[in-house]
């Protein structure tokens, strides 16, 4: 028997206390790794990432989606909190339904009649998430971007990110792949964590936008991000992706 968690259209863009920002998922994989976050996409704690390593290290922080319509507008679909008390982007705005089920988490924007959803899962036993964004309809062909916003060690100085054939390899501790990897290169300053400023903890976190990928999709199309870690020779520790 399934089991499910929904949220719908009024409870969604909420940010307030009760509402989407609220309301936390998490997956593991089996080995100490995970990833989490809130339904809303904001991050309110600065372990929220895309995937946690066993060894609680922050790697692959999030997925940007930017969606450029067939008119030519770009819409911004995720959501940030920063130092300065502004929320930019505002994706959770057009956040229609977030459900958990069986445990997998699933968001669906709508942007008149476009609608996007986005999938996560982890494979027991290996240090890896894969993350699929489905164009579930659209009149037209659209475009989608996916931002890789990324940690690790450093003394403040730029994260080595090194282009390979299918993405590309951070500081060579992980490697995420997917289609249309454009290089990037630049630190988002000053994301703020609500929650841990409540409970005392440091609330800042600069982020590293490693680089992006893009598709041109039609509906049904969709286009996956995996992010898998290194073995010590720097060859990935399984192959595939996960869904």
């Amino acid at each position: 028997m399934r089991s499910s968690y929904v949220l719908g259209s009024q409870i969604c863009p909420s940010l307030s206390d009760g509402g989407a920002a609220d309301r936390e998922w998490l997956l593991t994989d089996g080995t100490g790794g995970y990833a989490t976050g809130t339904a809303a996409g904001l991050r309110t704690r600065r372990m929220h990432a895309f995937l946690v390593t066993p060894a609680h290290d922050v790697a692959l922080v999030t997925l940007d989606p930017v969606l450029t319509l067939p008119s030519g507008a770009r819409v911004e679909l995720a959501t940030h909190e920063w130092a300065s008390g502004a929320v930019a982007p505002q994706g959770h705005l057009l956040l229609a339904a977030f459900d958990l089920t069986d445990g997998l988490p699933r968001w669906r924007w709508r942007i008149g009649d476009v609608v996007v959803e986005r999938e996560m899962a982890m494979e027991y036993g290996r240090t890896s998430v894969g993350i699929v964004h489905r164009i579930v309809a659209t009149p037209e062909p659209v475009w989608l971007t996916l931002g890789a916003l990324c940690t690790w060690h450093t003394d403040g100085g730029a994260l080595e990110v090194t282009q390979v054939a299918d993405g590309a390899t951070v500081s060579g501790a992980y490697r995420i792949a997917g289609p249309g990897w454009r290089p990037g290169g630049q630190w988002y300053l000053g994301a703020y964590s609500r929650r841990d400023a409540a409970d005392g903890r440091p609330p800042t976190q600069d982020l590293w936008h490693a680089g992006s990928f893009t598709d041109r999709l039609r509906p049904g199309e969709a286009l996956e991000v995996e992010r898998s870690g290194l073995g010590k020779a720097g060859e990935d520790e399984a192959a595939g992706h996960l869904c």
